[in-house]
């Protein structure tokens, strides 16, 4: 059967996608106001009436009077005001301005579609602009925030939706991860407060969260929030090292903990004569860095992971090297470096050890020797 297409009612058109009669009106602007979508023709003819009379304009229909039988289709969708939008997760009325030459945006929200339109009109006002909705007066009865945190440090994120937890320090944030609960990120942010030595944020919430910290473990695998520390996949621990300058690199070992890794730059950076590359920070490390045995205090001496005992070898002018042997006393493989000083008639390294090694040079390096 043949579908009327074409109304014979002023402002009334038919809409394909929906497969209803759509009210809307054309405005001397050039804009459009829409008043919905009907199932009756006459309905969206009459609503288009009320577009009219809320705008002060002649009837366009004015065989049709009254109030339109069915209610408005969609009206939850798309709004019969400027600047106001229904918005999906909130379930709420958005009424919003734009500034394009402050390069601004202001929003607020509402269970009423014309409280948002008020609104609308009292944001324009505020900035000398013209009323978006000229036929609404008033102020609106009730605004609603959407999930606004009433603790400091606290917002909600829309997209994971779940509480963040943060604190900025010299213009720094530190992040302290996600959570479902409110006052879970309240305590957090307390957590944060108590590590870097500030005042609580949140006095009036005590305890540590209930609910497991979410999202530090991600990002922290990533990249770390501290100067100088950075994450290592393999061993799963934080690294404290420095960049000195002609490309040498001061080592100060792995850590758990993010903070006592940061702490442990910070202690580089001061026995190197250089500035803090945490200056948030000030404390000492808690626990004593890792990989104490991993570093030798003598020079030409390193650690072999694979053989798990110590390397000597030393780098020469011409870029070789000479290589003295593996030894499981970190004193004995000091001594070799000094007898290879000896030898090739260099300085010697490690000037508090004279004595000859008494440690048995392992047998892979014999070779050398002979």
């Amino acid at each position: 059967m043949y579908k009327k297409k074409t109304s014979q009612c002023k402002g009334v058109s038919w809409d394909k996608r929906s497969k209803k009669w759509k009210a809307q009106l054309q405005l001397k602007d050039g804009s459009k106001k829409c008043g919905g979508n009907f199932d009756d023709e006459y309905a969206a003819a009459k609503r288009v009436n009320q577009l009219c009379d809320e705008l002060g304009l002649t009837a366009k229909n004015p065989g049709s009077t009254g109030m339109p039988n069915e209610k408005v289709t969609a009206s939850k969708k798309r709004s019969q005001y400027y600047g106001v939008c229904w918005i999906k997760k909130s379930k709420k009325w958005r009424a919003q301005v734009n500034l394009k030459n402050e390069k601004k945006k202001f929003s607020e929200y509402f269970n009423n579609e014309q409280d948002a339109s008020k609104k609308v009109n009292q944001i324009c006002e505020k900035f000398g602009l013209p009323a978006k909705n000229p036929g609404i007066s008033g102020a609106p009865i009730k605004q609603i925030k959407i999930n606004t945190s009433q603790y400091t440090g606290v917002h909600w994120n829309t997209t994971s939706r779940k509480w963040y937890a943060q604190i900025q320090i010299n213009e720094r944030k530190i992040f302290g991860g996600t959570f479902d609960d409110e006052q879970d990120a309240a305590k957090r942010v307390n957590q944060l407060c108590e590590k870097f030595g500030l005042p609580a944020k949140n006095p009036g919430v005590s305890g540590i969260p209930n609910q497991q910290v979410e999202g530090t473990k991600v990002r922290t695998k990533t990249s770390s929030q501290y100067k100088g520390v950075s994450w290592h996949k393999n061993i799963k621990k934080w690294c404290a090292l420095i960049h000195l300058e002609k490309g040498k690199v001061k080592y100060g070992g792995i850590f758990n903990d993010e903070l006592e890794a940061a702490k442990r730059v910070n202690q580089l950076c001061e026995n190197c004569g250089i500035p803090k590359q945490n200056p948030a920070i000030s404390s000492i490390p808690n626990k004593q860095y890792q990989a104490k045995e991993k570093t030798s205090k003598y020079k030409g001496v390193s650690w072999d992971k694979r053989k798990k005992n110590w390397k000597t070898q030393l780098h020469l002018k011409d870029g070789s090297k000479k290589y003295g042997g593996n030894f499981d006393d970190e004193n004995d493989a000091g001594k070799k470096i000094n007898q290879l000083c000896k030898e090739l008639g260099l300085t010697v390294k490690n000037s508090g050890i004279s004595e000859t090694t008494q440690e048995r040079i392992s047998q892979d390096c014999k070779p050398l020797l002979d």
